[in-house]
């Protein structure tokens, strides 16, 4: 996954490290950490995952996959998927059928239960695929998330992170293990380094890059409810949009 020069709105204009020319490039099985504000005046980190899995245009700049890159047009959830913050779960759907929801819809029922059932072991959760996602406990919506996320088989991986919901490195680290690029957006400065040794920090475009974002916990919007609509790179079957 490549991010060039890339400029997006979310009130003010912002970069990464608050310029226009700056180029991140993450190879499959590697994992690159963005560090954004997120508050309900300014949702800089969700405008930024919004532009990286191609359901908001950049001002500037473009995002590059595989050969595939827009602002031409929205991605396909297998070029990059979503882990939205708090999961983004389908709260009337058992753990099974939301995984199931990230599966091509081409494939033969068997093949999809058979999938379904991989992925939940690959991140733990094969105990709870007959439960309801108000059982379970914060890490495991969001490995449920992220095995969704990996049903379409994608070539790069956004997770949104967020101070005060269930830390990414875990899940993070399985994604990468399937040599597929990882990008977290997270706004919880302090958890960078402990993701990746490559960050970068969104600041506007106006803003010295010697200032750095520094967290600010008591102004910031709960996990993010599930709507297919916002969530559809990692959560819609393919053909949807």
């Amino acid at each position: 996954m490549r991010l060039d020069g890339l400029v997006w709105d979310a009130g003010d204009r912002f970069a990464l490290d608050g310029r226009p020319d700056v180029f991140v490039v993450v190879p499959p099985g590697e994992v690159a950490v963005l560090v954004a504000e997120q508050s309900a005046r300014r949702p800089v980190a969700t405008a930024l995952a919004d532009v990286l899995v191609g359901l908001a245009l950049p001002v500037a700049g473009r995002v590059r996959v595989e050969g595939c890159h827009w602002p031409q047009g929205r991605p396909d959830p297998r070029v990059v998927a979503l882990v939205p913050a708090g999961g983004g779960l389908i709260p009337q759907r058992t753990v099974a059928q939301n995984i199931a929801y990230g599966i091509h819809a081409g494939h033969s029922a068997a093949t999809r239960k058979r999938r379904v059932v991989e992925l939940a072991e690959m991140f733990g959760v094969a105990a709870v695929l007959a439960v309801r996602p108000h059982r379970l406990s914060p890490s495991q919506v969001l490995q449920v998330a992220a095995a969704r996320a990996l049903g379409s088989a994608p070539h790069a991986v956004v997770v949104e992170d967020r101070a005060g919901l269930a830390g990414c490195g875990p899940v993070t680290a399985v994604i990468a293990a399937r040599d597929v690029a990882v990008v977290v957006v997270t706004d919880a400065a302090a958890r960078a380094r402990a993701l990746a040794d490559r960050t970068h920090t969104a600041l506007p475009l106006d803003r010295p890059p010697a200032e750095r974002y520094t967290e600010r916990p008591a102004e910031r919007p709960a996990e993010r409810p599930a709507d297919p609509a916002r969530d559809r790179p990692a959560a819609e079957p393919r053909g949807v949009g």
